[in-house]
């Protein structure tokens, strides 16, 4: 069963992020593509707590996403986006969790994601979502020292 799922991760993240960081759903608005975003953020965290990396599938893709939604969210448009950008705006959806462990157990720089969140903490709770800061915050220089899960 285990392994079943796991093939349905991939499968989405494959289906859902191009290797540039956008998601099928950036055209339609922001918002839509951090729902989904942050879902395979938090589900690439509960993996990862129990000795699975799904952080660096693809060549780090969801390193990738964040960054690229992040710059949309700071203000920037990316060259990929040939369409008007809608629903441009922060939701508390995993962005602490993932910037935690990209900056804090990889020790990468994330710019984008690290401007974006320094100007919306604490993250609300939204949508059943959030509250990252609460969980994840000023956690990097702890995790970076954390050997990864065996």
């Amino acid at each position: 069963l285990w392994d079943e799922a796991l093939a349905w991760w991939h499968k989405v993240v494959d289906a859902y992020v191009e290797p540039c960081g956008e998601c099928k759903e950036t055209s339609r608005d922001l918002f839509h593509s951090q729902f989904g975003l942050g879902g395979l953020i938090q589900l690439a965290e509960m993996a990862w707590q129990q000795g699975v990396d799904l952080y660096s599938y693809q060549n780090n893709k969801l390193f990738t996403a964040m960054e690229f939604h992040a710059y949309i969210t700071n203000g920037g448009k990316p060259k990929e986006c040939c369409y008007e950008l809608k629903g441009i705006g922060f939701l508390p959806c995993g962005w602490e969790v993932g910037y935690n462990h990209y900056k804090g157990c990889m020790g990468w720089d994330m710019p984008q994601t690290a401007k974006m969140l320094a100007a919306n903490r604490p993250e609300k709770y939204v949508f059943h979502w959030g509250l990252g800061t609460l969980t994840h915050y000023q956690t990097a220089e702890l995790l970076h020292k954390r050997p990864a899960p065996a």
